[in-house]
């Protein structure tokens, strides 16, 4: 299935704007081309959860639940945890121009705004 706009999705298992692509089912990532095969199973469900909603605030109880289980309870504690999977997630992502935004009171944001893409960044310098 192909949406109009910049997002491309191959298919409900596959997101592909052209810088990011998330394999869901084989839990593949990469970024501008370049698999980041350095992800943990809960970062990689914490990514996906993320790219799911891309652009869009998505609540930590939700973040959770996708790494942890829709049984796993959330509370003070889980949400210290969280925040540490976030925080290590965002300096693998942060190089390749992705980045994980907080909504305080709300949840958390993946943006793709800055995101370092070959094909972009060899566009702009045919346009200039």
């Amino acid at each position: 299935m192909t949406l109009t706009g910049n997002k491309n999705f191959a298919s409900p298992e596959v997101f592909d704007d052209g810088c990011l692509r998330v394999e869901y089912d084989e839990y593949y990532v990469a970024c501008a081309g370049r698999p980041l095969y350095n992800l943990t199973i809960k970062e990689f469900r914490i990514l996906s959860r993320l790219v799911r909603e891309i652009g869009r605030p998505v609540p930590q109880q939700a973040i959770w639940a996708s790494g942890w289980g829709e049984e796993a309870e959330f509370d003070d504690s889980a949400g210290r945890v969280l925040r540490a999977h976030i925080s290590t997630l965002r300096h693998k992502l942060e190089p390749f121009g992705l980045h994980i935004l907080s909504k305080p009171g709300i949840g958390y944001v993946l943006s793709t705004a800055d995101c370092v893409c070959p094909a972009t960044d060899a566009q702009r310098s045919a346009d200039q």
